[in-house]
């Protein structure tokens, strides 16, 4: 289980690391609750308005409606984000296994767009609750779901902040990938960065493209039956899953062709975010929480496509070793030396020497640092520049003159 094993050490990296996911279970486990209390709230508030509707006798039966609307929608909105706390978990397991710098950051900045949206959702509420009132409605289940909202808002703020800390301490930690995987050439470098963040839109792209268009289409469906938007909107749906793992796919084999198929389907994917915002803007019953989500996916669709781009520019210079999965992963052999070019006899010793070889226990006891790998912190402190200049090889000697300018 070589997969498992990875995981295990990757998550128990540093201290950084497991406060950093348990700090995102627990978010998570506290914002799934709060936010299915507030879906439960929503349901019993649907129920003075439907008896309202079926009554003969109440006069206001459009104003019900649209209320009605408008508490249906936002039980999608519940739902919705259930699963975008539960998309972001994933993503953290997902950057800390991967060591993936890029993606620690973007997870620091989705946390606050969850806070933004906890906002969203209590401005929301409470221009609903003032409309019901003014239709002579009990409103106690709402005013109790404003308050849990409230409460979910303040707390995904507090772990926004405390996120954004630990992601920083994460960021400056796992400066060392980059250098395990593609050395000290800073061509290859900056399209290694290009290339994290490519990866990171996709994954963020499967909630804003997929996931929140699925929910959207639901309801639709739900709402307005078998027409050509329906159709329109499933055919696109379904082809976002498929497109985004061949965009991965043309990174890996630097397919032009299939990479110009996957930026011409972002074209695709914002008239179906067009026609999107064009339902949710309504005359007195804008949709403001899908409003935000759509605005979110039209960006990063540009965004998207951009980076596809630029990814592609860089096809045939020297990345595709390092971009590889599965079968298909490359490990390029031979240390390198401060040009980027490996040595003639293959590294340190006749075997390539990668900067975290230095955490087994053979280059532990030539640092000194035995006791090294239960201290993750103090081993990154240290000054491997200064500690090879002392060996005697003058083949070390130029590795740590690699080392030492980077």
């Amino acid at each position: 289980m070589p997969n498992v094993q990875k995981w295990i050490t990757r998550i128990n990296d540093s201290k950084w690391t497991r406060i950093f996911l348990a700090c995102a279970i627990l978010q998570t486990i506290i914002v799934l609750g709060l936010e299915g209390a507030i879906l439960f709230e929503n349901f019993q508030a649907m129920q003075p308005l439907t008896t309202a509707k079926a009554s003969p006798s109440f006069p206001d039966k459009e104003g019900v409606s649209t209320a009605l609307d408008r508490l249906n929608r936002i039980k999608w909105e519940n739902v919705a984000f259930i699963a975008f706390q539960l998309w972001a978990l994933w993503l953290s397991f997902d950057g800390i296994i991967n060591q993936n710098t890029v993606e620690i950051i973007a997870i620091a900045v989705i946390n606050g767009l969850c806070a933004v949206v906890g906002v969203v959702q209590a401005a929301d509420s409470a221009k609903w609750i003032n409309y019901i009132t003014a239709l002579k409605l009990d409103i106690s289940d709402l005013t109790t779901g404003e308050k849990i909202e409230i409460a979910q808002t303040t707390f995904v703020f507090l772990f926004a902040g405390f996120s954004a800390f630990v992601s920083w301490k994460l960021y400056q930690s796992f400066g060392w990938n980059i250098y395990k995987k593609i050395g000290a050439d800073l061509d290859v470098q900056v399209m290694y960065k290009t290339f994290q963040y490519f990866v990171l839109i996709l994954k963020i792209n499967i909630f804003f493209q997929f996931l929140s268009s699925g929910f959207y289409l639901i309801q639709w469906a739900l709402k307005e039956g078998f027409r050509w938007e329906t159709v329109y909107l499933s055919v696109v749906t379904a082809l976002v899953l498929p497109a985004l793992i061949l965009g991965r796919a043309s990174v890996s084999t630097e397919s032009r062709m299939t990479m110009i198929i996957f930026i011409s389907f972002q074209g695709l994917i914002l008239t179906h975010f067009g026609l999107i915002l064009s339902q949710t803007l309504l005359p007195r019953n804008n949709w403001y929480f899908w409003i935000f989500v759509v605005w979110c996916g039209i960006i990063l669709t540009v965004a998207t496509a951009v980076i596809a781009y630029l990814c592609m520019r860089k096809f045939g210079t020297g990345l595709k070793p390092y971009v590889q999965r599965g079968s298909r992963k490359s490990m390029v052999s031979g240390a390198f030396g401060p040009d980027g070019n490996a040595f003639a006899d293959g590294g340190v010793n006749g075997k390539a020497w990668e900067i975290d070889d230095v955490q087994n226990n053979e280059e532990l006891a030539r640092f000194d640092l035995e006791g090294a790998p239960n201290d993750r912190e103090r081993l990154h402190s240290v000054d491997l520049s200064e500690r090879y200049a002392q060996q005697n090889s003058p083949l070390e000697s130029r590795f740590a003159e690699k080392i030492l300018v980077e």
